[in-house]
């Protein structure tokens, strides 16, 4: 009878063990298809989230390009402005010296041909 029992504890021993390593498999299995599942997606899934991101680029190359465009156009802007203020402080000594022969009136030959030669350069600045 001592040796009954001891077969029978045995036996329960055995199916514990293979009863763990069950429910540890299953578990393991679990956690496998958990991780599966969020990692892998759906192709209806995936294709929406490629044509929002489609949508993103397009987006941002055109949001580029008006950033692209505004530079261009206030980089344009600042070298007129900068090519005027050359112009203007090239003609202002000219201005000067001509608005000092008009103001004498009488001019020698000289300096009528100076006061031409002004009126010329100007012309040429497009200062009037």
């Amino acid at each position: 009878m001592g040796d009954n029992v001891m077969e029978n504890s045995i036996d329960i021993r055995s199916l514990i063990r293979i009863g763990g390593a069950l429910v540890a498999l299953l578990v393991a299995l679990s956690g496998i298809f958990v991780y599966l599942n969020s990692t892998y997606v759906s192709k209806e899934v995936y294709n929406i989230h490629v044509q929002q991101s489609i949508k993103d680029m397009t987006t941002l190359e055109t949001k580029t390009a008006r950033l692209i465009e505004a530079i261009e156009e206030d980089r344009e802007r600042d070298q007129n402005e900068m090519l005027k203020a050359i112009k203007d402080s090239t003609a202002i000594p000219l201005i000067v010296r001509r608005d000092i022969l008009l103001a004498q009136g009488d001019l020698t030959p000289h300096e009528r041909a100076e006061l031409n030669v002004l009126n010329q350069k100007l012309q040429e600045l497009n200062v009037d």
